[in-house]
């Protein structure tokens, strides 16, 4: 502190900041507690190329739809 009665408010302000910077880190790692490691995540079983064309374009690209003039191409006649 001696600093800032030799150097005027500007020099205090300055010596300030990382002090202030010290104590907002040291409460965020008190804050944040012990960590733990995340468990390792399960990967979903692969799907068939089957189940994917019928999950994401048959569900749009059947004969019905194409009837009606929604899609121009019916995949389910491919598929069966």
């Amino acid at each position: 502190m001696i600093s800032c009665l030799r150097g005027g408010a500007a020099v205090c302000r300055r010596a300030g900041v990382p002090a202030l910077a010290a104590i907002w880190l040291a409460a965020l790692l008190v804050s944040a507690g012990p960590m733990q490691a995340a468990a390792p995540a399960q990967q979903p079983p692969a799907a068939t190329p089957q189940a994917t064309f019928q999950r994401y374009c048959l569900s749009c690209h059947n004969q019905n739809l194409k009837d009606r003039g929604t899609v121009p191409i019916a995949f389910d006649a491919f598929w069966t």
